[in-house]
């Protein structure tokens, strides 16, 4: 999104939070005349009183961790492979089978196995 968007997102989300404040009807009346869900002026609303003006940017959609994601160094140990020895993927799968072991005691590791389902 380009800043001019944003900063009229911005600007459109506090005209709502304004009206809602000046107006003497219900919350509800300001969100239906602005095409907003209660829950999301509530959400709006806590992130100005948080965050002022700038709670009310759109945040990014990325996650901050990723728990599943692959070790580094196994990621490292792949790319080494496939630049220096040119492994496809069986061949390093087959390598990485020696060296990567299963959380679990007594199950095979299944993250480079083949699906032979």
């Amino acid at each position: 999104m380009r800043k001019a968007e944003q900063a009229r997102q911005v600007a459109w989300r506090d005209k709502l939070l304004q009206f809602a404040a000046a107006t003497d009807r219900s919350v509800s009346y300001a969100c239906r005349h602005f095409g907003v869900s209660r829950k999301t002026f509530y959400k709006w609303k806590a992130r100005y009183v948080a965050h002022g003006a700038a709670g009310l940017c759109d945040r990014p959609r990325a996650p901050l961790r990723s728990p599943r994601a692959t070790p580094a160094d196994v990621v490292r140990k792949i790319f080494y492979l496939r630049q220096q020895y040119h492994f496809g993927p069986g061949k390093i799968a087959d390598y990485l089978s020696d060296f990567i072991r299963s959380p679990w005691p007594g199950r095979p590791s299944t993250a480079f196995s083949e699906n032979t389902g």
